[in-house]
Formats: C-alpha cells, sequence, structure tokens
C-alpha cells in the first residue's frame, strides 16, 4: 500500500514537472524561454545524486547514463499524452502513460540497484522519500 502511495506521489510530481515545463511559451513574456532538456536535467540529478550519495568517478558515469535514458524516456511519455496544439490530455492516454512510467521507474530503480552499493541505495530511497513528501506539502502553483 504505501509503495503505491509513494508511486502516486511521484508519478504526480513528475507529471506537473513535466506539464510546467510543457506550458511555457517559448520566448513570450510569462515565458522563461526554458525548454525541458532531458539531458541537462540528467546532469543536475547526477550531480546531485554524486553529492548525495558519494558516487565513484564509475558510479557516477553509469548512473548519468541511466539519467539520460530515463529523462529522455520520460519526456517521449509525456509528449504522447499532450500532443502539439492539444489543450487538455486525453484521459485514456494519461491511464497508459502512468502505467508505462511505472514501467519505466522500476526499471530505472532495478538498474541503479545494480549501479549502487546496499547502503548508498538505502540513501537514496530515504532522499527520494523526503523529496516526495516536500513536493506532496508545497502550495499549489497559481493558475494563468
Amino acid at each position: 500500500m504505501m509503495k503505491m502511495k509513494r508511486f502516486y506521489l511521484l508519478l504526480a510530481s513528475f507529471v506537473l514537472v513535466c506539464g510546467m515545463a510543457m506550458a511555457q511559451p517559448q520566448g513570450e513574456p510569462g515565458g522563461q524561454g526554458r525548454t525541458f532538456d532531458p539531458s541537462k536535467m540528467a546532469e543536475k540529478r547526477t550531480e546531485q545524486m554524486t553529492k548525495e550519495l558519494s558516487l565513484s568517478d564509475t558510479q557516477k558515469t553509469a548512473v548519468l547514463s541511466l539519467n539520460k535514458e530515463f529523462f529522455s524516456n520520460m519526456q517521449a511519455q509525456g509528449a504522447k499524452v499532450r500532443p502539439e496544439g492539444s489543450d487538455k490530455p486525453d484521459r485514456a492516454q494519461m491511464k497508459e502513460m502512468f502505467k508505462q512510467m511505472k514501467v519505466m521507474r522500476d526499471d530505472f530503480n532495478a538498474r541503479l540497484q545494480k549501479i549502487l552499493t546496499p547502503e548508498q541505495y538505502q540513501k537514496y530511497q530515504k532522499n527520494e522519500e523526503a523529496r516526495r513528501e516536500r513536493r506532496a506539502n508545497r502550495p499549489p502553483m497559481p493558475q494563468n
């Protein structure tokens, strides 16, 4: 039960982040001219994990590759749900995306567990839980 709750919190936070990134007009007032760049996101996330988990150079390289693949796949899933020019995502596509994202997250965690030591992976899980709790407690974003 707790795993499902954590999964849905993580999933909701990812959808929220991707939705915000895709909703910003590019180069227009109100938009910040930024796009969701999976490569930059992966690098940022890897640096954060390197600091938090004291990754070795070998681990850092493997985690960067895994993060790049993961964020690229997540971006592709998000693009399927909200095609260019569409206002609202299709519910059936959203349900399918949630299923696909769970599979991707499970695969990511299984592969990450092989890269990290048991102590590092345990610390990673605790950090992720704390991150999800902080996101769940944020005030809602203002709607334009």
